[in-house]
């Protein structure tokens, strides 16, 4: 597996210092792995790409730099390596364009995988400027005259890892931001809790109205969205410790359509949608209280098949009720559970409180700024005034 990421820069000394970095290689004197480039530190690396620019002065960027990634515990030597950057340039039209690549090790014992990075110059050795058009599609997605992605083309090619394509309903969206937070804090996401809470709710497949009751039960916030009565367009947003998504934005799994398509909730507009807007008017509380109140045969006659499946279980306090023929059976949280409803507990705390020192945070900084403004304006008083009194000749 390879993955490429693609940035822009104007000013190419700065990537270069940072590709060269020797905290950052396993001996710097040997940094550069491939190249076709007279330069050998980062400031005559970076004088070779800005004489090339002069070619075309009229172009907005000079450097271009793409790096890459490989799948965790898979070992690149340095000539595949070296042959996959070659291809890479080839493939998006860099072959004759000034370049140079290094490998990094700073980060490989923390998740082992090799990563490395190429910096190619926008500007060819012809004076022609390389189109980056659709660059990021083609990398990703798909090529035109390839048929596949730039990456798919680099696997096959060059006998790297395939990358493991997950099925559509398990995608689920984290942005480069979320991630790296939860690397450096090591605390769970907003949009882990709501995946784990969704798919748990949905386990037996239960009607629409059933699931949002099951998730404003356990403190998740629903709505039921009617973007456009009259084309009927719908959709379904989640919200957990003030954060808030559609459901579209968690995954394709977890939108109104991916909810019936992918974990099976049973949902039948004509049947549902009332109920639904209903639901977005009802607490958490009044939903802890339906389910408790809730009749095994009213369950059962909401969604019959299902019940036939599997008996239908949900969480209420530290109890997990089960409905029999009889009524509602009742069994204590095991320790793992007790465990996990403890860290979730402490969690909670632990971001109430940083939310309340960054609203502190805030509020000092408004004031700070009012006494900047007020001393400005008093400064401006005392200066106007003294104008004005002074003796004129």
């Amino acid at each position: 597996m390879v993955n490429i990421n693609f940035t822009l820069g104007m000013e190419p000394l700065g990537l270069t210092q940072y590709l060269l970095n020797p905290d950052k290689q396993k001996d710097s004197a040997q940094a550069i792995i491939s190249t076709n480039m007279g330069g050998r530190d980062a400031y005559e690396l970076a004088e070779e790409f800005r004489f090339m620019h002069d070619l075309r002065p009229n172009v907005k960027y000079s450097v271009r730099h793409f790096s890459l990634s490989f799948a965790p515990n898979e070992q690149v030597g340095d000539e595949q390596f070296r042959a996959t950057v070659r291809r890479l340039l080839e493939l998006t039209g860099h072959q004759k364009c000034p370049y140079f690549a290094v490998r990094h090790y700073d980060q490989e014992h923390k998740h082992k995988v090799e990563h490395g990075h190429v910096a190619v110059g926008t500007i060819g050795f012809n004076g022609r400027r390389v189109s980056d058009s659709n660059i990021l599609r083609r990398l990703k997605q798909k090529d035109l005259d390839l048929g596949q992605s730039i990456e798919r083309q680099l696997e096959i090619g060059l006998g790297l890892v395939p990358a493991k394509v997950r099925p559509e309903a398990e995608r689920r969206n984290v942005s480069t931001g979320e991630y790296r937070f939860r690397e450096r804090t090591e605390a769970t996401l907003p949009k882990e809790k709501l995946w784990d809470a969704i798919d748990s709710a949905a386990s037996d497949q239960p009607t629409m109205p059933e699931l949002v009751t099951r998730l404003k039960a356990a403190g998740v916030e629903v709505q039921f969205h009617e973007i456009d009565q009259k084309h009927k367009r719908k959709g379904i947003s989640f919200a957990i410790d003030g954060s808030k998504f559609q459901g579209g934005k968690l995954g394709k799994a977890y939108s109104l359509g991916g909810l019936k398509e992918h974990l099976k909730v049973d949902y039948e507009a004509e049947r549902d949608d009332e109920r639904l807007r209903e639901l977005n008017g009802v607490s958490a509380e009044e939903c802890r209280s339906r389910l408790a109140n809730t009749s095994p045969q009213e369950a059962a006659s909401e969604s019959p098949e299902v019940q036939e499946q599997q008996p239908q279980r949900f969480r209420r306090g530290e109890v997990i009720l089960e409905a029999t023929e009889s009524g509602y059976q009742g069994y204590g949280l095991t320790e793992a559970d007790g465990e996990a409803v403890e860290r979730h507990d402490r969690l909670s705390i632990q971001q109430a409180h940083e939310r309340e020192l960054q609203r502190q945070a805030q509020e000092r900084e408004l004031q700070q700024q009012a006494e900047r403004h007020k001393q400005a304006e008093d400064l401006e008083t005392r200066q106007t005034e003294s104008s004005t009194s002074a003796p004129t000749t």
